[in-house]
């Protein structure tokens, strides 16, 4: 078959077609080049990137590629030990890290509220409770004493971290 200057054959086997010059291409940028946003999506099914990964020689496979082989209590094959997610601290907890003048009852109280959202007592929405006491040395060589407070709100299941400072 003969070419004929000036004209650009794209594409192949049926969705082959001839374009003349000056004539842009739908899948190119402008310059000649196909677009790599319309290569792309030509190339994919359902306009999505694959979601398979092959793993490289440094790479291990992952023990849950197989949708039926996944077990939440599956053994791993190496160490023997259950699998499981690392444990994560809740917020809450870093309310009471300090926590110095808290007695047993009202950490059971701040866990609770955190927890099942329960209140102990349904005649009082307010509850406030002593978290933490220090006394700090100030640069003039006064001493003031420092005191916070939590405060749950059972009506709207909110929480207020107060603080208090008296002059020794």
């Amino acid at each position: 078959s003969k070419k004929k200057r000036g004209v650009k054959t794209i594409g192949n086997g049926e969705n082959k077609t001839t374009l003349k010059p000056g004539q842009a291409d739908e899948r190119s940028n402008g310059d000649g080049e196909p677009s790599r946003k319309k290569a792309r999506s030509e190339n994919e099914d359902f306009g999505e990137g694959s979601k398979t990964s092959i793993p490289t020689s440094n790479q291990q496979p992952s023990k849950f590629d197989d949708k039926d082989s996944y077990n939440a209590n599956a053994l791993s094959k190496n160490e023997g030990v259950p699998i499981s997610a690392p444990q994560t601290v809740p917020a809450w907890h870093q309310l009471l890290e300090k926590s110095n003048k808290l007695s047993g009852i009202d950490r059971q109280r701040v866990k609770d509220f955190f927890t099942s959202q329960s209140n102990p007592t349904p005649g009082e929405s307010i509850y406030k409770m002593k978290l933490h006491e220090e006394k700090i040395a100030q640069p003039d060589g006064s001493v003031i004493k420092e005191t916070h407070y939590l405060e749950l709100d059972y009506a709207t299941m909110g929480f207020k971290k107060l603080r208090k400072t008296k002059k020794k």
